[in-house]
């Protein structure tokens, strides 16, 4: 039986090894940001010697070109898909240009609710009343969905100041009682919708002794002027991230049908086109569930992604499909990974 199951995963490899597959990388920033703890960022230098290298050495298909061969079960070998989740401003500043100069197709997923809003989206929002200010009080309690929580950030600043600088999710909270709380709120509000999200924030804003409130200069979405100079671009299209980057999976039904149907009337409506694909918000596989997935069916998405990675090939679920997140890495690091990707087992 051992000798039976070998067989089966050798077969298994050697037939992936064998077809045609793709990559649809997930982008978020391009910015040269002095402080990146979501490591969400890409740097105008690096992202554009990325781009050389992709148009170099692949073939490079646009989200709606690869969805179109999935259908027909033919995919383009080591072709390259450009996508980038939320619709921050840089990508208009900064991604727009470079793309239109190298005449390489992306995404671009939105997040409804933020256009022509300045604010900041909720984890930038968490990001800077936590990391970057100074003289917190000593304690916070929260009272969320019927539970109480208390944390004590006493003796913490001095520690925690020392360690802010370089410091980036990856290295965990390094025993600070600060980096701590910011951890505890990021997964608390993650779960929250977007009215209990607001409330909590607007707490945090008071406790923090913020009187009023600024959207940093980049940390803005797009807005509707923008979104229409991204639309006219003969690289560029737009899709739906939900109205208010909320998780799917933890939505009842009249909230998934706001993320899902009522973000595509919104985008449709204002700027005059089909929605036609969809980006599920965080992405990852306990992040929506069947009800959001046959929803995006119901509004008649042609396709969408996720963020979980994976090869795409001919047999991959055209509302599944999966994605590889690009960090910050310079050209030869980028070429590597994708080589190692298109190559996994």
């Amino acid at each position: 039986m051992k000798y039976l199951g070998f067989l089966k995963d050798k077969l298994h490899k050697f037939i992936l090894l064998n077809q045609n597959r793709s990559i649809v990388l997930l982008y978020h920033r391009v910015f040269n940001a002095e402080r990146d703890p979501q490591l969400l960022c890409v740097s105008v230098d690096n992202f554009t010697n990325q781009i050389k290298s992709i148009k170099k050495n692949f073939n490079v298909l646009s989200l709606e070109e690869l969805a179109y061969y999935i259908r027909l079960r033919k995919i383009p070998n080591k072709s390259v898909v450009l996508t980038f989740d939320d619709g921050y401003l840089d990508n208009f500043i900064y991604a727009k240009p470079i793309l239109e100069y190298y005449q390489v197709p992306a995404t671009i997923f939105v997040t409804c609710n933020y256009i022509d809003k300045d604010k900041e989206f909720w984890w930038d929002e968490l990001e800077s009343i936590l990391l970057y200010k100074k003289n917190l009080p000593n304690n916070l309690e929260l009272f969320i969905n019927g539970k109480n929580y208390l944390w004590n950030l006493n003796e913490d600043d001095e520690y925690f100041w020392n360690d802010i600088e370089m410091w980036d999710v990856t290295k965990g909270d390094l025993g600070s009682k600060r980096l701590k709380l910011y951890f505890d709120l990021h997964e608390i509000l993650k779960l929250l919708n977007f009215n209990e999200r607001e409330t909590i924030l607007n707490y945090l804003r008071i406790w923090a002794g913020i009187n009023v409130y600024e959207c940093r200069k980049f940390y803005r979405c797009m807005n509707l002027e923008e979104l229409i100079a991204i639309k006219k671009s003969c690289f560029i299209n737009v899709g739906s991230h939900g109205m208010t980057h909320s998780l799917l999976s933890n939505q009842d039904l009249k909230e998934l049908e706001y993320e899902i149907i009522t973000s595509k009337d919104f985008m449709e409506r204002r700027l005059q086109q089909n929605i036609d694909q969809f980006s599920y918000p965080f992405g990852g596989f306990n992040d929506f569930n069947d009800e959001a997935l046959n929803l995006v069916k119901k509004a008649q998405y042609e396709s969408a992604v996720a963020n979980f990675s994976g090869l795409v090939t001919k047999d991959t679920n055209l509302f599944k499909i999966p994605r590889y997140l690009v960090r910050n890495w310079g050209e030869d690091l980028f070429l590597h990974n994708l080589n190692k990707w298109f190559y996994a087992k």
